[in-house]
């Protein structure tokens, strides 16, 4: 998110459109997202879309030529949580 559009909702806006698009037009049961393990603001963004830690999925990746510590989560379909 650029620095002007910061603290005005609009990345919690995009990922809540992104997984409803992801339910509905593609029928997915579950998404999945990582986010650099020091990105407060992105977890936070994360977890106010719903989405649950699952430090099972916790990863080291390669980055940028540098190795980033992730934090993994996951978001069940709504679909599959009426069932």
């Amino acid at each position: 998110m650029a620095a002007a559009a910061r603290g005005r909702g609009l990345a919690l806006r995009a990922l809540r459109l992104v997984c409803q698009l992801s339910f509905d037009q593609l029928g997915l049961d579950q998404l999945r997202l990582w986010t650099h393990a020091d990105n407060v603001a992105s977890r936070r963004v994360a977890e106010r879309a719903g989405f649950h830690r699952d430090p099972e999925r916790d990863q080291r990746k390669q980055l940028k030529r540098a190795v980033w510590e992730t934090v993994g989560y996951a978001l069940g379909s709504p679909r599959r949580q009426e069932k």
